[in-house]
């Protein structure tokens, strides 16, 4: 046996299966919520990008609902909160939607792209991506909807390009994402950008696309950045007729994008809520309270389910929805689970054991790896200290570098 033939043969499978991973940046890696909002409608642009979760003290306050309320409604510290809402926390993904947020009518479809060509050349906000979305390959708007967009925003040479990626819905098969994929190689061309720099995220909205999912994800790799449920599209399609976050076929689908986005090594975004925070003028300012303060439940209670589901992101559409969905990456992410994961994590180092028992619990190398993976994201998600992090081999030198630039 030529034992130095089998180690190259190891090393050449290694590095094959390396290849099947989309390599993100840090910042793509974090897109714990996208901000939807509509291209034709160019005031709710402006709040999206500039004001984040500051927008939910007015809305709090037009009903009567203190910051102590809405914590004991979300069941969590008003401290946190009230440090969400201070800071001005903005979605980790702003989405300038052209598609299923704008009316189907010539002006509303000019508007919107008008509207997204002065706002990625107005482009102020850089602490969230910034994505638009246009028309898909079954409405004669689509190509005008991306040629115009990367044709009409400007770009000069050694500043960051202003459109960070496009979301692309109603994808059916490998070959459509294929040749969006040839516009947007075009556009880099023409822009003069390095090649794949605009990232490319897709709706899973069909049955179709649900079953060909890797296929799709895996031909458009090289500049994928998220795979996102279509909920209602997909009902439509499925003929399900009540919108039930749980309902076994949606939950399917969602595990299908987890396991597909994971092997590629891109976030699996989830589905926006119907539950939207907003009043019913058929009721008094007492009982409008108090159904804002439980659609706002709603959406956290949705938001945590997703998130333990195995979903990295979720799509919110409202200011109020924005900040509950992050209320609950912050209840995900407590200072107490990550005390109690470092611990783990520090006490399975010391043991110099394979198997051990921690806590009461099994802990082995397949545990700890869980337990670093958690972490992980805590630390992208600017949770834990980066020397702290590094320290626990929880980030390598480059990256602890490229974090502290961006710190």
């Amino acid at each position: 046996m030529n034992i130095d033939v089998y180690k190259k043969k190891r090393e050449d499978l290694l590095q094959q299966i390396s290849t099947y991973k989309t390599h993100l940046s840090i910042l793509d890696q974090v897109q714990e919520t996208h901000y939807i909002v509509p291209a034709d409608n160019q005031p709710l642009i402006e709040k999206a990008l500039n004001r984040g979760c500051s927008q939910s003290l007015e809305l709090l306050a037009r009903y009567d609902i203190s910051l102590g309320e809405l914590a004991d409604t979300l069941e969590c510290d008003d401290g946190v909160i009230t440090s969400i809402v201070e800071s001005n926390y903005h979605a980790d993904l702003i989405l300038i939607d052209g598609e299923d947020a704008t009316s189907l009518d010539e002006e509303s479809i000019l508007t919107a792209r008008k509207n997204i060509i002065f706002n990625f050349n107005e482009r102020k906000n850089f602490t969230s991506r910034v994505y638009f979305r246009p028309s898909g390959l079954e409405l004669k708007y689509c190509i005008d909807d991306i040629v115009s967009a990367f044709s009409g925003v400007l770009f000069e040479k050694g500043k960051r390009y202003p459109i960070d990626g496009m979301v692309y819905p109603k994808v059916e098969n490998s070959n459509e994402i294929n040749f969006i994929c040839q516009i947007l190689d075009d556009a880099e061309i023409k822009i003069g950008l390095p090649v794949n720099s605009i990232k490319i995220q897709f709706l899973v909205e069909s049955a179709l696309a649900v079953e060909s999912l890797y296929e799709i994800a895996h031909s458009c790799k090289h500049r994928l950045g998220g795979i996102i449920f279509g909920m209602a599209d997909y009902a439509a399609e499925t003929g399900i007729s009540i919108l039930d976050e749980n309902h076994p076929l949606f939950q399917y689908a969602r595990m299908r994008i987890i396991n597909v986005s994971s092997a590629l090594g891109v976030p699996s975004i989830d589905c926006m809520s119907f539950k939207y925070p907003v009043a019913d003028k058929n009721l008094g300012k007492i009982d409008n309270k108090k159904l804002i303060l439980r659609k706002m439940r709603d959406v956290l209670d949705i938001t945590l389910n997703s998130v333990q589901l195995g979903m990295k992101g979720k799509w919110v559409g409202h200011p109020l929805q924005l900040l509950a969905a992050k209320i609950a990456y912050e209840k995900h992410y407590s200072q107490q689970r990550l005390d109690q994961y470092i611990e783990k994590l520090k006490i399975y180092a010391d043991s110099n054991s394979g198997a051990n028992i921690i806590h009461n619990d099994m802990a082995d190398r397949a545990t700890d790896r869980n337990v670093r993976s958690f972490l992980r994201r805590a630390v992208l998600k600017k949770k834990i200290d980066i020397i702290l992090a590094l320290n626990l081999n929880l980030i390598d030198e480059n990256e602890y570098k490229l974090l502290k630039d961006l710190s």
